[in-house]
Formats: structure tokens, C-alpha cells, sequence
């Protein structure tokens, strides 16, 4: 289990190895830092302040993105909500437990988008998972392989990986915990034995072979990310909040990593200064395009509370068709079958959903705890 203690020492490590101040500070959060947001944490007690932010009050506005929830998704996502509680109780040992609600449909929306861009998608790499939520709805994602985070605030970092160890148990891979902690030594071990044999013993070891479905990276293992492949990269609410810096490591990161026909799926952009405009332009020097552009309620029947943008690479097949255009909100092709499934704009079912309340969905929340054999 990953804490605060092995974190930093994985991290005073590699910033020794990297040698360059300049290249390890590129990874700071400095949007957070300014607005006094807890970036480091000395207790896993720390993280509860953290499991309910970054979506204040926008529960309804996703519930209505949506278009409300069918039965399925409502059963769905109270056993999500379910889920958390058990991660909870286990964790902070509290009975009153918080339901970051907001959050929590914050990411089920993103689920939603990443499978309307490619329903079978099996490899997936997140930047900035924040709260970490999004590994509730990856649980039974059907053919799942390789989820790989990466994360720069180490009080997130924490949370995500408490998260991860709860949802994938010994298929989830800790890569943050100091490679040298446990095999950077050459102690010599005895074998005369001395007045009391029981002092020591030969340990018995054995090596033991794991395939992880979810790989948690800090900032300082990104080159471990570059060799994969991943068919979707989503970077939500923190496009415009990294460093230009930070930005072009990530979008070089990501041109090496991407599929050719894979695409960066954000659900908001960030809340940093640098204007869309110039996150725009920076895509674009990059060699990525927005291939989709919503926000507020310029798209026909629906309101996003958030911008929400697809990006295609150079190599992608709709790169030509977008790459001389000057990007603008709502800019939505219908003749894109994952356009209209991203951002529901063809709902087939309307007729079976219904708008829920977080009143109504927290009440089925408790029936079932209530319900449940103690």
C-alpha cells in the first residue's frame, strides 16, 4: 500500500537520477498550489477532504447531458456508489461516509464518452485522473487490458492508488514505489550460526508473474508509458492548467503512445489562465485537431456545463478534413457515428430515460445499505 513517505522517496530518488531541476519541476501542479489546494498529505486521513471537489454542484447539469438515466444505468450506478462505500469503510474506518455524488457521475459521463469514441476499447491512458473514479467504471469494462494513469499531485496520486488496490487488487501495478527500496542492495547474509540459532533465517523466495490491467505512473516514469499504445488518451479539466512546458512533454508523450485512428477525449478543459484559444494553437503545434467541439448549449437539446473537445493526430484518418479549420464551439459533424454517440445527440432510447434527482439517487443508496445482510 502506498503513503506519503514511499511516495516522496520514490520521487527524492528519481529527481537525484534526472539530475535537471528544470525537467523535474516541469510536472508541478502550480494551478492547484495557487489556489491553496492540499498537494501534499502526511496522513491518508488528509485524502477525505479531497473525495468530493472539483465538481461542486454540477450533479444535475451531467444528469442532464445525459439526458437522464435508463433503468440500467441507474442500477449501475448505484452499485458504483456502493462500491465507494465499501472503498470507504475500509480505508477511513468512518461510519458517516461521504458520496461524492457530483463527482462520481462526473466520471460516469467521461465512461460514457470514452465508450461512445470506441465501445471496445481496450487501452486506455488517463492524465490527471483526479479523484480517481473513473477505475469504478473500468471494474467491468469488457476486454479491459492496459488502464494507465499518470498523475503529478501527490495527494491524488495517494487517493488513486488506494482506489486501485481496492478495484483490481493484485492486477493493479504500483509504479511509483522505488524499484531501488527492494532490490538496490548487497547485504551479506550469514550462514555460521551463532549462539542463537533462531535469530535468522534463510528467507524463502519465489518470483511471481502478474499481468496488470491498471498501471499507475507518477511523473517521473513516463518514459515506462512510451512504449506502449494506447487506442484513446483522455485528459479531462486540466488541458489549460498544465506549463507550456508540461503540455508539450505530455503531447509528445501522447504522439508516441496514441493509435493512428485513436483520439484525446476531454470533458473540460481546464480552469487554468491560458485561454482555449492558445491550448488550441498549441494542439495544433503539436499536430493535434479538434475534431469536436461542445460547450454550454450551442448543440441542439442539450447543455454541457463543461467544454468538451476530441482531438485526432496527423496519422488519424479525419486529420485533413479538420486541419485547416479554425476551431469553434459547436463544431459537431452528425455524419460521425461517435459524435452522436460521445454527446447523445441521437439518443435511440429517450423514451426509457428518466431524470434523477441526487436526492433520489442517494435514497436508493441507503434502501439498499439499509437492505443489506449485516
Amino acid at each position: 500500500m502506498l503513503d506519503a513517505a514511499a511516495y516522496r522517496a520514490g520521487e527524492a530518488t528519481a529527481k537525484r537520477a534526472i539530475a535537471s531541476w528544470r525537467l523535474a519541476n516541469v510536472n508541478d501542479p502550480y494551478v492547484f498550489q495557487n489556489q491553496g489546494f492540499p498537494v501534499r498529505t502526511e496522513s491518508f486521513l488528509d485524502l477525505a477532504q479531497i473525495l468530493d471537489t472539483m465538481q461542486e454542484e454540477r450533479f444535475d447539469f451531467y444528469m442532464g447531458e445525459l439526458g437522464g438515466f435508463t433503468d440500467e444505468e441507474t442500477t449501475e450506478f448505484v452499485e458504483v456508489c456502493l462500491d465507494y462505500i465499501d472503498f470507504y469503510l475500509k480505508v477511513f474506518q468512518r461510519e458517516r461516509v461521504v458520496i461524492p455524488l457530483s463527482t462520481m457521475i462526473a466520471h460516469f459521463v467521461i465512461y460514457k464518452k470514452l465508450c461512445g469514441y470506441r465501445p471496445r476499447f481496450r487501452r486506455l491512458l488517463e492524465l490527471g485522473p483526479g479523484c480517481g473514479y473513473l477505475s469504478f467504471f473500468l471494474r467491468h469494462h469488457q476486454g479491459l487490458e492496459d488502464y494507465s494513469q499518470v498523475e503529478s499531485t501527490e495527494s491524488f496520486y495517494l487517493l488513486q492508488s488506494h482506489i486501485n488496490t481496492h478495484i483490481f487488487g493484485s492486477r493493479f501495478a504500483e509504479h511509483a514505489i522505488s524499484r531501488a527500496a527492494f532490490d538496490d542492495h548487497n547485504a551479506f547474509i550469514p550462514t555460521l550460526k551463532w549462539h542463537n540459532a533462531f535469530h535468522y533465517e534463510q528467507q524463502k523466495l519465489i518470483d511471481v508473474r502478474r499481468d496488470a490491467v491498471c498501471n499507475h505512473y507518477p511523473w517521473w516514469r513516463l518514459g515506462d508509458v512510451a512504449a506502449k499504445r494506447y487506442d484513446i488518451v483522455t485528459s479531462n479539466a486540466n488541458l489549460n492548467e498544465f506549463s507550456r512546458e508540461a503540455l508539450f512533454q505530455y503531447l509528445s508523450l501522447i504522439r508516441d503512445v496514441l493509435a493512428d485512428d485513436g483520439a484525446i477525449v476531454a470533458q473540460c478543459l481546464g480552469g487554468g489562465p491560458p485561454s482555449y484559444d492558445s491550448v488550441f494553437a498549441n494542439m495544433k503545434q503539436a499536430g493535434f485537431v479538434p475534431a469536436a467541439l461542445v460547450t454550454g448549449n450551442n448543440t441542439p437539446g442539450r447543455v454541457f456545463i463543461v467544454a468538451n473537445a476530441v482531438f485526432v493526430g496527423e496519422k488519424h484518418p479525419l486529420y485533413d478534413r479538420y486541419a485547416d479549420a479554425a476551431p469553434k464551439f459547436p463544431s459537431l459533424d452528425r455524419g460521425l457515428d461517435f459524435v452522436n454517440r460521445m454527446y447523445f445527440i441521437n439518443e435511440e432510447r429517450k423514451a426509457d430515460r428518466r431524470i434523477r434527482s441526487a436526492t433520489d439517487i442517494l435514497d436508493m443508496i441507503v434502501d439498499r445499505v439499509e437492505s443489506a445482510p449485516r
